[in-house]
């Protein structure tokens, strides 16, 4: 009977271990929900749409929330919770200010009346157009990406770029440039010339040369790291070249995602020891594709 005893108490114990550890894997899970804000006006068209966090851990969400409050509005002092409240307030501070640099580009300039062409470039409406979208996440990170488009009535062109930005679950801090370590070795610049090579979809660092347009005091030995920030993909580490930071405007935004393997060297303790826990990357080859954008 004693022997019966014991072990009921181990099978209860066991239980209530299993229980506990499902609850926080549960907890674990970052969730969103998506909020949207478009409008077309005479003078601005503007689109909103944002994967705002709504569960996980208190710290990851707080410090996502932050970061896309910062990066899409100013002033904002709504309920933080609200993730339709704060697109509103987004989508309404990017409309009033395209609609008013409108009238007020329309009340200073001169166009030629006799060109039709002229006149109907400055007839565009501005555009603002953003997305923010939960793209990845695993144990350890979870991935956003941020694909904007914005366009001046008048240019030539408009400006866009797709990028992802990185935060550890664990803590909700974000994957930055100081968790790379050696970006001025050869060993680590023989893969960002590999990257802008599989990218540009040339096969010698000649060709490369004649391709990219680097900062003064570089070149293609000595490339200088993006912008934004690296950021954790599926199967490895990103890079991401917005338009001109390192090729002409009809080259798009060079990226390209290295292995875990061949990045693990150059990254820093903590993201090291998350690394040495998957399994070896199936092949070392560094993936490249063009951003889809709107």
């Amino acid at each position: 009977m004693k022997g019966k005893n014991i072990l009921v108490a181990f099978a209860v114990v066991a239980f209530a271990l299993l229980t506990s550890c499902q609850q926080n894997k549960t907890s674990g899970e970052f969730t969103t929900q998506t909020f949207s804000a478009s409008d077309s006006l005479p003078g601005a068209v503007t689109e909103v749409e944002i994967d705002y966090p709504t569960g996980g851990p208190q710290v990851l969400v707080d410090s996502i929330r932050a970061w896309i409050i910062q990066l899409q509005s100013e002033g904002y002092t709504g309920d933080v919770a609200d993730g339709q409240a704060f697109v509103n307030f987004v989508h309404k501070q990017s409309s009033d200010a395209l609609v008013d640099a409108f009238n007020e580009m329309r009340a200073d300039i001169e166009v030629d009346e006799s060109d039709p062409e002229a006149d109907g470039m400055f007839n565009i409406p501005n555009e603002d157009r953003t997305s923010l979208k939960l793209e990845w996440q695993n144990d350890d990170f979870v991935t956003y990406g941020y694909t904007f488009f914005l366009y001046n009535s008048g240019a030539a062109h408009g400006i866009e770029g797709s990028y992802g930005t990185t935060f550890f679950k664990k803590d909700g801090t974000r994957l930055t440039w100081a968790d790379v370590r050696g970006a001025d070795t050869e060993e680590f610049q023989a893969i960002l010339r590999e990257g802008l090579k599989a990218y540009l979809e040339v096969e010698t660092d000649e060709e490369l040369a004649d391709i990219v347009f680097l900062p003064e005091g570089n070149d293609i030995y000595h490339i200088p790291l993006p912008n934004t920030d690296p950021c954790v993909r599926e199967g490895g580490i990103e890079f991401y070249y917005g338009e001109y930071e390192v090729a002409s405007y009809s080259c798009g935004t060079p990226s390209f995602v290295v292995p875990f393997d061949r990045i693990h060297p150059f990254m820093s303790e903590r993201v090291m020891r998350i690394l040495d826990t998957y399994p070896e990357s199936p092949s070392q080859d560094i993936t490249t594709g063009r951003t889809e954008m709107f």
